[in-house]
């Protein structure tokens, strides 16, 4: 949803354009939960099943350096 974004690795930005798009739908739903594009959807669903997987996936996405891994691992 940002500009140029390159934060986490594997991740397809998404236009502000169709989160706005999604959001308004959602709010329209009533919806307790506004996901925008697959990968949040996917996100949600692994987090829900296996959170630790999730956890160490999300570790190698981001830059984060090796002794703050460590903490978390």
């Amino acid at each position: 949803m940002v500009r140029e974004f390159q934060w986490f690795r594997w991740v397809v930005p998404i236009t502000p354009k169709k989160v706005a798009r999604v959001l308004v739908a959602g709010l329209h739903e009533e919806s307790s939960e506004i996901l925008a594009g697959w990968q949040s959807h996917l996100v949600v669903w692994c987090n829900r099943i296996v959170p630790r997987l999730l956890e160490r996936i999300l570790l190698m996405a981001a830059p984060i350096s090796i002794d703050r891994q460590k903490h978390y691992l």
